[in-house]
C-alpha cells in the first residue's frame, strides 16, 4: 500500500514527453486519498461505479457514477469512503507542459494553459457534459488499451479536452470564482498539512496547528473541517495511521515501535484508532499483509 503525500507537487508522470498520469483508487481504510493539492498539475476524476464523498475546495460532493470532477491547480481536495470501495478514473496532467510539447506556444498556451472558472462538479444535465465526458472516456480507453502510439493520441486528446475546456470554462477577465479570503485560507491550511506531512511523528495539538494558520481555534477547527471533510484531529489521525500501515507491511519492526514512530502516544489508543480507519487489528494487518476486509 503506496502512502499518498498531502502535497504531491511532483507527482509520477509517464515521462518528460508525456506530461499526464493516470491512476485508479486505492483505499486507505475509510480514505480514498488524503486532503491534499497539486501546485503544478490539474486534476480531473470521473466516476464509474459506487459512490464516494469528495471535498473540494471546501464544497462537498456526493459522487455518483458518471460525475465528472475537477480539481484546478492548488485547489485542496480529499476523497472518502461511502460504503464499498467505488470505481473511478483520475487523470492528473501538467497544463503547462503539455502547451510546451505543442508546435507553436504561443497559439496553444493561452488555450491549454490559461485561466478556467471551472465548476468542481459537472452531470448529464449540464451543456457542455456529453462533449467532455466523451473525450475523457476515449482518453481514458486509450491509456487502458495502450496500444501502439497511446501516449501520442492521450496527448492529443487532452490538448482537445482542455480546448473544450477553455471555450466552456474561461475565467472572465482573469476572475476566478474563489474569493480572496477563500485562497488565503486555503494557503493557510495548507502550511498546516505540510506540517504534518513533516512532523506527524511529533505531538501537534489543534492549538498549534490554529497558530500555524494564524487563525484562532475556533475559525480554524471550522475551516479545517470544512476544506478538508474531516475535523483536524481525524485528518492527522488518518495520516499517522496511513504511515503506520505502510510500515507494519514493509518492515519487521515491532507494533509498539511503529506505534511511537508515527506519533501515537500510547500502544492502546493506537490499536484503537487502527482498527476504526482498517477495520482490522495491527497484528491482523500484518498477517493479512496489508490486505483490507
Amino acid at each position: 500500500m503506496a502512502v499518498q503525500p498531502i502535497n504531491n507537487n511532483k507527482p509520477p508522470m509517464l515521462g518528460d514527453d508525456y506530461p499526464f498520469n493516470f491512476f485508479q483508487p486505492e483505499c486507505d481504510g475509510k480514505v480514498l486519498f488524503h486532503p491534499h493539492w497539486h501546485e503544478r498539475h490539474m486534476e480531473i476524476i470521473m466516476m464509474a461505479e459506487g459512490q464516494a464523498e469528495f471535498h473540494i475546495g471546501g464544497r462537498s460532493y456526493d459522487a455518483v457514477p458518471g460525475d465528472i470532477y475537477f480539481m484546478p491547480e492548488g485547489q485542496i481536495h480529499g476523497g472518502y469512503l461511502k460504503k464499498t470501495i467505488p470505481s473511478y478514473y483520475t487523470i492528473l496532467f501538467d497544463r503547462s507542459a503539455l502547451a510546451g510539447t505543442s508546435s507553436n506556444i504561443r497559439s496553444y498556451e493561452p488555450l491549454l494553459g490559461g485561466e478556467l472558472a471551472l465548476p468542481d462538479r459537472i452531470r448529464p444535465d449540464d451543456p457542455h457534459y456529453h462533449a467532455l465526458a466523451e473525450t475523457i472516456r476515449t482518453t481514458i480507453g486509450e491509456f487502458i488499451h495502450q496500444k501502439q502510439g497511446y501516449e501520442m493520441a492521450v496527448r492529443s486528446l487532452l490538448h482537445v479536452l482542455l480546448i473544450r475546456l477553455a471555450r466552456a470554462y474561461a475565467a472572465e477577465d482573469g476572475i476566478l470564482r474563489d474569493s480572496q479570503a477563500d485562497r488565503r485560507h486555503a494557503e493557510q491550511l495548507k502550511h498546516v498539512m505540510m506540517h504534518v506531512d513533516n512532523h506527524y511523528m511529533d505531538k501537534i495539538s489543534v492549538q498549534e496547528a490554529a497558530k500555524l494558520a494564524n487563525m484562532s481555534v475556533h475559525h480554524f477547527c471550522r475551516t479545517f473541517k470544512k476544506t478538508a471533510g474531516r475535523t483536524f484531529t481525524e485528518f492527522l489521525n488518518s495520516y499517522r495511521i496511513n504511515k503506520a500501515a505502510e510500515l507494519i507491511v514493509q518492515t519487521d519492526l515491532q507494533i509498539t515501535r511503529i506505534a511511537e514512530q508515527v506519533g501515537f502516544g500510547t500502544i492502546n489508543y493506537f490499536d484503537e484508532m487502527f482498527k476504526k480507519f482498517t477495520g482490522q487489528s495491527p497484528t491482523q494487518f500484518r498477517k493479512n499483509k496489508g490486505k483490507r476486509q
